[in-house]
């Protein structure tokens, strides 16, 4: 039409603002509100590939403009969003509702939801963001299993006022943005939301540390010595870390990291070759406290390639990263030891010799 092309910022008042279902205002002025469409759609473009508008209604009178939308893939989303213009000579768009969304067949009502919606959409396109949101539609319309204790509901938050609420949020979001880059931290992931009496415990449920400050120096103990070792070539990972992460229906957050490694062995059958790739995966719950502050870091579980560690892995790992007596050189020495013994510690409770079929 040779019309000049318009600029999303250019469609929103200066005042214009963006409700929620439930009427409360999530941002206010212009800017804000293209902010949020422009990261909307951006993460939509990489989630939602086949989002379409299915119908729009025009009341000229009461000057709004009502859109309808739907996607299918990988979950059906259906929306209702209207838009209320000004009365000025070129109209602009004063006024935003989220007039209904309707997630695999259940409508969301819950303003919970909808403000963690809003602000992991803030975060942008990046991966923590759209993982967030996937997770938001996963808990839709879902009930806790008996068995693994299901996702975030309702139920897991109800008692939490909303600054602990707002914590938690900020710990789920953390976790996936802290380990996704593990290997270039220097405190241990959510270190701010840490209690000062948080403990460390194993998989028997034993204390293995107890305080901030023993805890950063454990974490922090490990996360330098595996840049050591990556630094040095005698470690390497295939892939970046892959953290996933829950929020269970009693409101413990469960995370489970898989590492991809592989690494020189100094031992003389294998000729200081690399071993083949090992998946270590480590398995934890992070329980948190009425102030939305993590109380307890308890592991669950290690598996090497599918299979269990003996239980007292992690207990030798953690005591030896406390004594004075430990060595740890600037290569990564102590790291690569600590993977190889939790390595031969698999083979040999399965009657195996060495780590290669």
């Amino acid at each position: 039409t040779g019309s000049p092309k318009v600029r999303l910022y250019d469609l929103f008042s200066s005042d214009c603002q963006l409700y929620g279902i439930d009427g409360t205002r999530l941002c206010k002025g212009g800017d804000a509100v293209a902010d949020y469409y422009r990261a909307l759609a951006s993460i939509r473009k990489g989630m939602m590939g086949d989002l379409r508008v299915t119908n729009i209604k025009v009341n000229w009178q009461k000057r709004y403009v009502l859109v309808e939308y739907i996607s299918k893939d990988p979950i059906r989303i259906e929306g209702k969003d209207k838009y209320t213009l000004s009365s000025s000579e070129n109209p602009l768009v004063d006024q935003v509702n989220q007039v209904e969304l309707i997630v695999r067949g259940t409508k969301v009502e819950d303003p919970d939801w909808f403000r963690q919606f809003f602000s992991a959409v803030k975060m942008g396109s990046n991966t923590v963001g759209a993982d967030v949101l996937m997770d938001l539609f996963q808990q839709v319309g879902t009930s806790p299993a008996p068995t693994n204790g299901g996702n975030l509901s309702v139920s897991a938050e109800s008692s939490l006022n909303e600054s602990a609420a707002v914590s938690i949020y900020g710990i789920l979001t953390g976790l996936h943005r802290d380990l996704a880059k593990l290997p270039t931290l220097s405190s241990p992931p959510v270190a701010e939301y840490l209690a000062p009496s948080i403990e460390l415990k194993g998989s028997l449920n034993e204390v293995l540390v107890r305080g901030q400050l023993s805890y950063k120096v454990v974490i922090g103990v490990a996360l330098a010595s595996l840049r050591g070792a990556l630094q040095s070539e005698r470690i390497a990972l295939e892939q970046p870390p892959k953290p996933t992460i829950t929020f269970e229906a009693d409101g413990k957050i469960r995370v489970d990291l898989v590492l991809q490694l592989r690494l020189k062995t100094p031992l003389p059958a294998a000729n200081n070759a690399l071993l083949p790739i090992q998946k270590l995966q480590l398995s934890s719950f992070y329980q948190t406290n009425r102030d939305g502050m993590i109380v307890e870091h308890s592991i669950i579980e290690t598996r090497v390639n599918g299979r269990l560690t003996p239980g007292d892995v992690v207990s030798r790992f953690v005591k030896s990263s406390l004594s004075p007596d430990t060595k740890r050189d600037q290569e990564g020495s102590w790291f690569v030891q600590s993977v190889l013994d939790t390595i031969s510690s698999r083979t040999r409770s399965f009657g195996l010799d060495q780590t290669d079929e």
